[in-house]
Parts: C-alpha cells; sequence; structure tokens
C-alpha cells in the first residue's frame, strides 16, 4: 500500500496528520517518510498545514484555500491519543464553557500528559497555545474534577461571578462522576492549599464527598 492510500484509509479528509505517529505505525526509515510527505505535497495531493502537521484536503471542497481546524489538531495531539483522553482545556476557555465569563480567551490553554514542563507556548499558525503538565495523570474518569480544582486555583482571574453564584454550575458539570473517593482525594491532594481552601469554604467538598 502506498503512502497517500495509507492516510485516506486511516485519517481520511480534512483530518491533522502528524510525521511523528507515521513513524510509530508505519515500518520504513525517517528519511524515506519525509521524502514520500514531500513528494505528495509537491503535488497537493496532501498539504503542510504547519510545521509537523499535514492533512489530505477534501477533493471537491469550493474553497480556494485549503486549511485544517487548529480545534482538531488541539484535539487529536494533546486530548487524546488514539481513543484515550490525555488532556483538557483549563483556563479562560473553560470559565467561558461554564458562562462564569464573558471574555473570549486570547490563547487556549491546555493541561495535557503529553507535556513535561510546567508551561511551554507552541504556535499553531496564527493560534498560541499554552501547554501545562498536569498535576496528576489525566484520565477520562478525573479530567472534570481537575479541570473545576484548576479553576478554584485562579478563581478570581478567569471568573466574573463570585463562587457561590457559580457552584451549582461547577455541581452540575461535575455529575454524574465515576470517581470513588481514593480517586477524588488524589485529586484534590495535588493542589495547593488555598484550592483545597476554596472547596470548602464553596461547599464543593461536601458535595463531592457524598459520592
Amino acid at each position: 500500500m502506498d503512502l497517500l492510500s495509507y492516510l485516506l484509509d486511516n485519517y481520511g479528509y480534512n483530518e491533522p496528520i502528524f510525521p511523528e505517529d507515521l513513524r510509530n505505525k508505519m515500518m520504513g526509515k525517517d528519511t524515506t517518510l519525509r521524502q514520500n510527505l514531500k513528494r505528495l505535497t509537491d503535488r497537493e495531493q496532501i498539504i503542510r498545514f504547519d510545521k509537523g502537521i499535514y492533512f489530505i484536503p477534501r477533493p471537491d471542497s469550493l474553497l480556494k484555500k485549503k486549511s485544517l481546524s487548529v480545534n482538531k489538531i488541539i484535539k487529536k495531539k494533546y486530548l487524546y491519543k488514539e481513543d484515550q483522553l490525555i488532556g483538557y482545556r483549563t483556563g479562560l476557555a473553560f470559565a467561558n464553557d461554564l458562562q462564569l465569563t464573558t471574555q473570549t480567551p486570547g490563547m487556549i490553554e491546555i493541561i495535557t500528559n503529553k507535556e513535561t514542563n510546567i508551561k511551554r507556548v507552541v504556535n499553531l499558525k496564527n493560534r498560541r497555545v499554552i501547554l501545562r503538565k498536569p498535576r496528576i495523570t489525566v484520565t477520562e474518569n478525573n479530567y472534570k474534577l481537575l479541570q473545576v480544582l484548576d479553576l478554584l486555583t485562579n478563581y478570581d482571574k478567569y471568573s466574573e461571578k463570585p463562587l457561590e453564584s457559580a457552584k451549582q454550575r461547577i455541581i452540575d458539570y461535575l455529575a454524574p462522576g465515576d470517581m470513588d473517593q481514593q480517586e477524588i482525594q488524589a485529586c484534590i491532594q495535588s493542589y495547593p492549599q488555598k484550592t483545597k481552601l476554596a472547596l470548602y469554604e464553596s461547599g464543593l467538598w461536601d458535595e463531592l464527598t457524598r459520592r
């Protein structure tokens, strides 16, 4: 099977393709892979979106300038590894999702198991993305609680509403949950004292311990 057929079968159209993933899945030398990607790019069968990011443009697209969704790139590169969740959005974007602020984030903040730095900024075309390593390994079970704990850690920075009025919205977001008390405690203990204090004072601690 040639490379283009493999990419079509495994990725399809307008989906991010990362050479690093191809190296892990396909046999062959790095130099051969680079040459094949360049050949397909020169023929405009694939498009190089940015360094280390390619995609196959949909042939029936009416748009002259083919592009790729930055959100798709973030999801595939930092939020999921195949079907396993490994990261989540945090910061102003999460506060916006909960309707706690009307501010639109200028940068996207991501916590991901793939990151080893406390903070690193990457550029995806004209979008700046802040990557942070997690305080505790991110899983499908715990990511919502971790999002809330991040929010509580810097609540005044991200929210325009008092915590008391946001409490029910946070509770609704966390429910239903499949975490047991041991998992909940492991998450909470990885955060600073001010986060724990916000949990107690808001009454969210009581909600979590009732589970």
